[in-house]
Formats: structure tokens, sequence, C-alpha cells
């Protein structure tokens, strides 16, 4: 399906998705959230053999520890992931999550 950028706000799919499902989907092992919604898992932007991502589960931040890559919501963490550009992430995960925009 091809989708005009244009339409598209960055806000409808941050909103769109929750940040909880995302990073449950990215990740096989979350640690279990403190009380402001952090998480731990390895990290995935470098070798990692400790949990050193935090991720945000309300919000969806993100910081690693060890490698300081980091962001405040969950399409700069797909950015990261995919070093794809900002278009192309909103299309990735408009198509994936099923955003209404």
């Amino acid at each position: 399906m091809k989708i005009d950028m244009t339409y598209i706000s960055r806000n409808a799919v941050v909103n769109g998705i929750c940040p909880a499902d995302f990073y449950g989907s990215r990740f096989a092992r979350l640690s279990r959230p403190n009380p402001r919604g952090w998480s731990n898992t390895r990290c995935i932007f470098h070798d990692d053999s400790t949990p050193s991502l935090g991720v945000n589960l309300q919000t969806g931040a993100f910081k690693c520890l060890a490698c300081g890559t980091s962001g405040s919501n969950i399409i700069q963490f797909e950015i990261e992931r995919t070093r794809g550009s900002f278009a192309d992430v909103l299309r990735l995960l408009v198509d994936e999550w099923g955003v209404i925009v």
C-alpha cells in the first residue's frame, strides 16, 4: 500500500502504538518495569552480554547505559535500529502496526 507522507502525523504514529506492545514485540526478554515504567533488556545497538538498554514502557523513551544510544520515542528507536529515514520508518510503523492516520 502506497502511503502519502503528506498526511502522516508523527504524533498520530507515536500515540497510535502502545510502547509496551512495541518493545515487547522487539525483545524476547524485558525485565519487570519499575514504578516509573522503565524496563531493561540487552542492547541491540552493540554487542551486549548484560541488560544495559532501558526502555520506558509508558513513554517509549530508550537509553543504553553502555553505548549511549538514546531517544524519546519509538520512531527514534526504529530509525536507530533500521538506519532508515524518518519517512521510511513512519511508513514501516504505519504498515506494521495498522496505525490509522
